[in-house]
This record gives structure tokens, C-alpha cells and sequence, in this order.
């Protein structure tokens, strides 16, 4: 029996002491600790280095969920252990957040060369390799204006460069004045041709760099757009230094960035904001990358047969038949896009359930569907579930709702057909008894004839 709340791993980067001293209360994350705690959950500390990689995915495997914050970027360290770890978690059916594969496909800069044609989009260029790099950013191109230069994967400002012509080229030699959005750096004027070459550890390990026009409002501020889903949930609104030249005088010091303000979403400023990314951006973005809308909400589906319909195929893994339904097929795109899934076990006349937590895929497999046949008619997909999580759930539910007692039963003629329901909610109702009856009766005999 499982009565303890969720454990949910938050995951930053330390070092050993870090880890063994960490607690709810010592860390840049208290509040978010204090959130989850207030919503009957129950976070704990989860500080990741490479040096003890193998504690951490053991902690990782014994939660519910795991939320990550470990920049791309720390100190010279990367990512290369913890993602590959973190596919690991939730390949046995733990949540990830965010998952790393998420991460590549809408966290990196790519996306600003994927999305320019969308209405944030502006004249975005990308260089997968040096030598394309080398040959494309060459003077005359630079002669229309500063550009902006990003590392595909990066935090902090770290890789993101504004390169503007310091001066006219001559002798086969060409200066630039280089700014790097990194915190305390100040303009540097060195060689194109040094510059290029500084930047071509950028393309290791299936880099690239993205290229952007400066926008020259940037000093005016930066306006963050917080989305759940394809909802926007809130503004931060914040004066930006970086990229931004500072003044030309003798010692002349790196701005300073300002406070970052944060709205609601309703704040009227940004109304027009708002309705573009929900309504146009937003699907937009889901389209070009291929984010499915299924993955962004959850579903639920009845399943139901004959006692000891759920096959055991091994000690971890479950066969469920996918038998004739309604034909919209929401339960099997869900799984292609979103496999994480929960099943409920209801047994009549029991008021305990048990719960089955795991990762889902379909099989055709002839021998499987054979096994699961009724009346000759095999079933056209199985439902398999990698099982990483079962527990028995108390029958309070079951027992305050009387559900299995006969004396509570509904009597089904004091409440209309399903038949009528959805017709009252759409086309409209027959007003006609009989017409009515007919319909119901036609919907009965299509269950006995498609039951299997």
C-alpha cells in the first residue's frame, strides 16, 4: 500500500558537499520547495555532478517526477552525462521536466532559424560547419549592419556576439569589434579571420551558429512571454545591457542589466501580445516542429472485457486488447505522442482499485492478438505497458459514492439516452417519441453487433 505523497527530485548542479548539505530550505529554489510542499507533494534536493552521476540516477529512479535546472553551460561542463541519464529516468516511466529531447527540439537556438517565418521571425541565417561559416560571413556582408551570433546550446549570455566592421578593410585585413553577451564583458576589437577561428568549437558535437540582424531597440527592453501549454501565463518585462555598447569613455565599466518586472497575463499592455502567441504564434511554432498537440494535455479512456482480459506478459510488462470503440482513435495517437500512462483496475462489487503506472506502445504481433481473441475476433492492436509503478488505492472514493451498492443504483429511464444527450448538445433532438426510441434501439443493436 502507497499512502506517501509524490516525491518530486529537483535537480541543479554542486558539488559533494553541496549534495550532502542541501535541504528544502538552503538553496535559490526554496520557494519553488515551499509551492510544491503547500500542493501535498514532496520535493527534495537532487544535486547533480558527473563525478557521482550513478547516486543521482538512483535517487531519480525511486521519484515520481523530476524537475531540472543545469545549464547547458556551468564552469566548462556540459550536459553529455546528465542528459543521456535523464532519458534513462524517463524511459522507466518517471516525469522529466524538462526532458532533454524537448530541450533539442524547441530549447535550442535552431529554433530561431526554424521559426523565421513566423511573426518574430527576421532575417536568421545558419552555418553548420566552419567552413560554411567562413565563406558567408565575410565584409561585404557585414558592410549592412552589426549581426548577432549565437551558439546553438548556451546560457548566460555565453557564445552570443554582437560583430560589427570597426573600421574599412585594407591590406587583406579586416577589424571588428566583437561584444559578448556574457555578464562583464566589454567591446574588443580584433581579425575577422581570428575571430572565425575562435568560434569554430561551436561546431563540435553537431553544433551550429545561428545568425540574427542586431535589432537596435534592444536597449528599450526585452519582453519574456511565460507559456504552460499553449496558454500564456505571464509577462516579465526587463531592461537589457547585454549586446548593448556602453558608453565611450576612459575605464568605461559593463552594464548593468535592470530588474526584471513581472505581469499577469490579463495585463493590458500586452493584450495584443497575448492573442498573437496563443492564437497564431504558438500553433504555429507546434507545426513547424513537429510538437504534437496531444502531448501538451492528458486522456482518458475505458477499457473493459471478461475477467483476466489484461494479459501478464512478465513480471513488468502488461498486454491490454484494443478492442472496437468509437473510431477516434485518441487513446493510440495519445501513446505515439505522449506514452506515459496511468491505468485504473475496477473489479465490481470491490470498492479497492489498483493502479498501474508505466510507459505504453502498440504491437501487432499475430501470436499476442491470438491470445486475446473473443468469439474468433482478434483484436486489430494490443496496448503494451512497461509497468515502472503499482499500488494498491484505499476504497474511501468508492465507499463515500456507494458506487457498487444496488440500493443507490440510477434508474437509467429517469435520465435521457445517451443518444438524445448528444443530440441536444449538437443537431438537435427528434421531437418525435417514437423517432427517439428507434434511434436508441439502433444504437443498442450496433453494440451487440460491434461489441467485438
Amino acid at each position: 500500500m502507497k499512502n506517501s505523497p509524490p516525491r518530486i527530485a529537483i535537480v541543479w548542479r554542486g558539488d559533494r558537499e553541496a549534495r550532502r548539505a542541501a535541504t528544502p530550505q538552503n538553496n535559490r529554489f526554496h520557494r519553488i520547495f515551499e509551492e510544491l510542499a503547500a500542493a501535498g507533494l514532496a520535493p527534495e534536493p537532487a544535486v547533480f555532478d558527473e563525478e557521482f552521476a550513478d547516486e543521482v540516477l538512483e535517487q531519480l529512479l525511486a521519484v515520481d517526477a523530476v524537475l531540472v535546472w543545469v545549464n547547458p553551460l556551468d564552469d566548462g561542463k556540459t550536459r553529455k552525462i546528465l542528459d543521456p541519464l535523464l532519458r534513462q529516468v524517463a524511459e522507466a516511466g518517471r516525469f522529466v521536466s524538462a526532458h532533454p529531447d524537448v530541450i533539442l527540439k524547441m530549447g535550442v537556438k535552431e529554433v530561431l532559424y526554424e521559426t523565421r517565418h513566423i511573426g518574430w521571425g527576421v532575417d536568421t541565417r545558419l552555418y553548420r560547419t566552419a567552413a560554411d561559416f567562413r565563406q558567408a560571413f565575410v565584409p561585404p556582408f557585414l558592410a549592412a549592419g552589426p549581426r548577432v551570433l549565437k551558439q546553438n546550446r548556451g546560457n548566460g549570455g555565453q557564445g552570443i556576439w554582437k560583430v560589427e566592421l570597426a573600421g574599412t578593410p585594407a591590406g587583406g585585413a579586416t577589424s571588428i569589434s566583437v561584444l559578448e553577451a556574457k555578464s562583464g564583458s566589454v567591446p574588443e576589437t580584433i581579425d575577422l579571420s581570428d575571430f572565425i577561428c575562435s568560434c569554430e568549437a561551436y561546431f563540435t558535437e553537431g553544433g551550429c551558429i545561428v545568425d540574427q540582424p542586431f535589432q537596435s531597440r534592444l536597449p528599450e527592453g526585452m519582453i519574456r512571454c511565460y507559456m504552460s501549454g499553449s496558454r500564456v501565463v505571464g509577462f516579465g518585462q526587463q531592461l537589457v545591457k547585454a549586446l548593448v555598447t556602453p558608453p565611450s569613455r576612459p575605464g568605461r565599466e559593463p552594464l548593468q542589466p535592470g530588474p526584471r518586472i513581472m505581469h499577469p497575463a490579463f495585463a493590458e499592455p500586452f493584450h495584443t501580445l497575448r492573442t498573437r502567441m496563443e492564437s497564431e504564434w504558438t500553433p504555429q511554432m507546434m507545426s513547424t516542429l513537429g510538437i504534437e498537440a496531444t502531448s501538451l494535455r492528458a486522456d482518458v479512456s475505458p477499457r473493459g472485457d471478461p475477467p483476466g482480459f489484461v494479459k501478464v506478459l512478465d513480471e513488468r510488462t502488461l498486454a491490454i486488447p484494443d478492442r472496437p470503440g468509437n473510431n477516434r482513435l485518441d487513446t493510440l495517437s495519445n501513446i505515439i505522442a505522449n506514452p506515459n500512462v496511468g491505468l485504473l483496475f475496477l473489479v465490481p462489487g470491490f470498492d479497492d482499485t489498483l493502479r498501474v503506472n508505466g510507459r505504453a506502445s502498440l504491437s501487432n504481433d499475430p501470436q499476442l492478438l491470438t491470445s486475446m481473441s473473443v468469439a474468433d475476433r482478434l483484436p486489430k492492436l494490443a496496448i503494451i505497458v512497461n509497468v515502472s509503478e503499482v499500488f494498491m488505492h484505499c476504497a474511501k472514493a468508492f465507499r463515500r459514492s456507494r458506487l457498487w451498492s444496488p440500493d443507490h443504483f440510477q434508474d437509467r429511464t429517469e435520465m435521457p439516452s445517451l443518444m438524445k444527450i448528444i443530440l441536444d448538445e449538437t443537431t438537435g433532438a427528434p421531437k418525435d417519441g417514437d423517432e427517439m426510441r428507434k434511434m436508441d434501439e439502433d444504437l443498442e443493436q450496433a453494440y451487440r453487433r460491434t461489441l467485438y
